[in-house]
């Protein structure tokens, strides 16, 4: 089973945090501040962004990770067409 990457979960968490807060100031607005609500959309890809770099870099070090790795070449190689005859 896949599980969460705790550091990598936190960058995801610290940029929630911030767009949640800039958000709020949106609403306050009535959504007239534009550049909370563009630093809210900043925030949320800031932290998907960090969060998949993370992943990517850390996924490897997992338990898990070699695991799923023989799953998806069974998967693969169940795939791949049969040769001619």
């Amino acid at each position: 089973m896949i599980t969460d990457i705790p550091q990598c979960k936190s960058k995801w968490d610290i940029s929630r945090a911030k767009g949640a807060d800039v958000l709020a100031k949106y609403r306050a607005s009535q959504s007239q501040n534009k550049q909370a609500y563009e630093d809210f959309r900043r925030y949320e890809e800031e932290g998907v962004t960090a969060y998949q770099d993370c992943f990517a870099r850390e996924a490897k070090k997992q338990p898990w990770f070699d695991s799923l790795k023989e799953q998806a070449q069974s998967t693969v190689d169940r795939l791949q067409p049969l040769p001619d005859k």
